[in-house]
């Protein structure tokens, strides 16, 4: 939505339940806010509906909720609304490829986007900086950004094709993520995809730590120029054998790469930290210096943009349990840290503030680089950089 070129909001709903059970409650401010706070770190407005009387009038007691809410907003419209995010890592939504495997117009009910949802969840756990985009959102400005994922789509419009291959030649860096996406660039990949793809039970490695995936993967021959990434495992045990999990190849001034298991679909149902770090590390392979990283939580996500001039670097804490169905309503999100921030910029700044508090934050600056330290982050801060 922020590359449509154009103001946008999204609505929560201020209230949970099961759908079809009734009985809705209300939801606790503190839960409101980090929705707010996931869309005001994009550089979108937020709204949240209330169910209306008969009368069309909504019951007066829960504006205890919008108020805050609405304070806690309004207190960092400065530096998120309307803000521009900086190009980091794009996620491949493909639009024709949704609309070609989706039975219903604007109703993805059928898993079409679990993929891309469990690669944006894997690399927003590893701190990483994600924008999902569309064909037209990457048209001409391709090489504004220093890593493309294509998430498990199976087919892409020829053209589409051509351009990212063309973006990696002029020195861009593509990621696909399982099988059936390496299929359709086996050739720049170099590689010769053994037998078919099939679902059974495999175990990524990663730093000494298995973590088990039953999902679809297939089996990989390596050609000259290929490197492997990763090993896949029949068993929960080092000692067996392997296969590769993924390679990475040079292709004219960039690279490519694949995962021939599927990532993103296992992360959505089964995740595992060691399948995230997987990731995470063959991320860094192909792009090894982004503009921010933050160690210290994984219940961290970060958003980096740019508003009037200044560089603006969102963090949310993502802790508690908004995933689990069965809570409707919570009053607690526990705070996350110490955090470690590092900032990559070109000079020495004039001034590192965090807001909204608007307090100076101490810092280090050496060759470019901006380290400081966030003793604890509550639900949403704003690192600004002048």
């Amino acid at each position: 939505m922020p590359r449509q070129g154009k103001p946008w909001d999204l609505m929560a709903w201020s209230f949970a339940a099961k759908w079809g059970e009734g009985g809705y409650t209300t939801k606790c401010v503190p839960q409101l806010q980090q929705e707010a706070a996931i869309v005001l770190a994009a550089g979108g407005g937020f709204q949240a509906y209330f169910q209306q009387k008969r009368d069309g009038s909504v019951a007066g007691w829960q504006m205890k909720l919008m108020a805050e809410t609405a304070m806690f907003c309004r207190a960092r419209q400065a530096v998120c609304h309307r803000a521009k995010a900086v190009p980091q890592i794009g996620l491949v939504l493909s639009a024709k490829a949704f609309y070609r495997k989706s039975s219903r117009l604007f109703a993805p009910w059928g898993g079409e986007l679990v993929p891309l949802s469990g690669v944006m969840r894997s690399l927003l756990e590893s701190q990483y900086s994600v924008e999902v985009l569309e064909e037209h959102h990457l048209a001409g400005r391709m090489a504004e950004y220093p890593l493309l994922v294509v998430p498990e789509w199976d087919w892409l419009p020829g053209t589409f094709k051509r351009a990212l291959l063309e973006y990696v030649r002029g020195g861009g860096n593509l990621l696909a993520i399982g099988p059936a996406c390496a299929a359709m660039f086996r050739k720049e990949l170099r590689v010769k995809l053994l037998g078919n793809p099939e679902e059974k039970l495999q175990y990524v490695e990663h730093d000494g730590w298995l973590g088990a995936l039953k999902t679809v993967s297939q089996q990989v021959k390596l050609g000259p120029g290929a490197r492997a990434f990763g090993r896949l495992r029949a068993k929960n045990d080092i000692a067996e054998p392997s296969v590769p999990a993924a390679s990475i190849a040079k292709l004219g001034k960039g690279c490519i790469a694949a995962t021939y298991v599927n990532l993103g679909e296992r992360y959505v149902n089964g995740a595992t930290a060691t399948a995230r770090d997987f990731l995470a590390a063959l991320v860094r392979e192909l792009f090894p210096k982004p503009i921010v990283e933050v160690t210290g939580s994984h219940s961290v996500d970060v958003a980096v943009n740019r508003i009037g001039g200044k560089l603006a670097v969102n963090l949310v804490n993502t802790a508690g349990p908004h995933a689990n169905e069965k809570i409707y309503a919570f009053d607690e999100i526990p705070a996350v840290g110490p955090l470690t921030v590092i900032i990559r910029t070109r000079r020495k700044p004039k001034k590192v503030t965090l807001q909204p508090a608007g307090r100076k934050i101490n810092y280090a600056f050496s060759k470019g680089t901006i380290e400081l330290q966030l003793k604890q982050l509550a639900i949403h801060e704003i690192i600004v950089v002048e």
